[in-house]
């Protein structure tokens, strides 16, 4: 199957799945993965899920986001300052 990532990386070209882990050291680069918001664009499959919920790549970024500084970024600090 090929499955469209755009939504993850920006990249548009339909990319290649297949059954054989090929990244045995980090799971997440290997060419049998799909993600949430990830597409089907050509064929088909059956599909496992692995992560839930705040375990996901998606759940990680999202608390990172929650969690983050809300200060003054430095670009607000310099354009103060020249101010």
């Amino acid at each position: 199957m090929q499955v469209d990532n755009s939504a993850l990386t920006g990249e548009s070209d339909l990319l290649y799945r297949s059954v054989e882990c090929t990244n045995e050291d980090n799971a997440l680069e290997s060419k049998n993965m799909a993600f949430f918001t990830t597409n089907c664009g050509n064929g088909s499959c059956t599909g496992m899920a692995i992560l839930t919920g705040d375990a996901t790549i998606i759940g990680q970024i999202a608390n990172l986001a929650a969690n983050a500084r809300s200060g003054e970024s430095p670009l607000r600090l310099e354009i103060n300052l020249f101010i």
